[in-house]
Parts: C-alpha cells; sequence; structure tokens
C-alpha cells in the first residue's frame, strides 16, 4: 500500500518538474519573462601586450579591434546567449530528472 502511494507521489513529482521546467522555458524564450542573470561580464578597456610596435600605435591597433569586436557581437548579446545556454542546460536536467522520477513512480504502481 505504502509502495502505491510513493509511487503515486513519485509519478506527480516528476509531471511537476516536467510541466514547470516547459512553462519557465516557455516564458523565458517567449520574453515574457528574463532567464536567470547568471553570467555578467563586463567589457575591459584593452592592457597592451607585446612591444614589437610603438606602445602609441600598439594601442591604436588594440582600440580599433576592441572597436569592431563590439560592432559584431555587442556586450549585451553575449550575456544573453550565455544566460539563455545555461537556463537550457538546467532546463535539460529538470527535463530529464522529471522523467527519471515519473518513471521510477510508474514503476512503483506497477
Amino acid at each position: 500500500m505504502i509502495k502505491k502511494y510513493l509511487g503515486i507521489v513519485f509519478f506527480l513529482l516528476g509531471i511537476i518538474m516536467i510541466i514547470s521546467s516547459l512553462y519557465f522555458s516557455y516564458k523565458i524564450f517567449t520574453g515574457s519573462q528574463q532567464a536567470p542573470q547568471i553570467f555578467s561580464i563586463k567589457s575591459e578597456e584593452g592592457a597592451s601586450s607585446g612591444a614589437s610596435l610603438p606602445s602609441n600605435l600598439q594601442e591604436q591597433i588594440n582600440k580599433i579591434v576592441n572597436e569592431k569586436i563590439k560592432e559584431i557581437f555587442p556586450q549585451e548579446y553575449i550575456n544573453k546567449l550565455l544566460n539563455l545556454m545555461s537556463w537550457s542546460v538546467f532546463a535539460w536536467i529538470l527535463l530529464t530528472g522529471g522523467s527519471t522520477v515519473a518513471s521510477l513512480g510508474i514503476k512503483m504502481l506497477k
């Protein structure tokens, strides 16, 4: 009898884990909620390295390269991308764990 109740609890817990991860993923990817802010990368203003070129010319090259990189990949884009990737990994873990818990509950019900 206890095995049956425990199976029902595990099954429901697994289904809740699956549904909640899908619900929050839907809200995040539709834009109605932001992904958890795990990463917050700050831009660094270049430190000069090496000395084969005069320091003034090296600083100008570093500045130009940094500006071009910021034009191609804005800082907010990189932060959002990393946060979405971390949420995707966490949601995958929740989905996998939820399906495992639910299948354990089903086995206990049989």
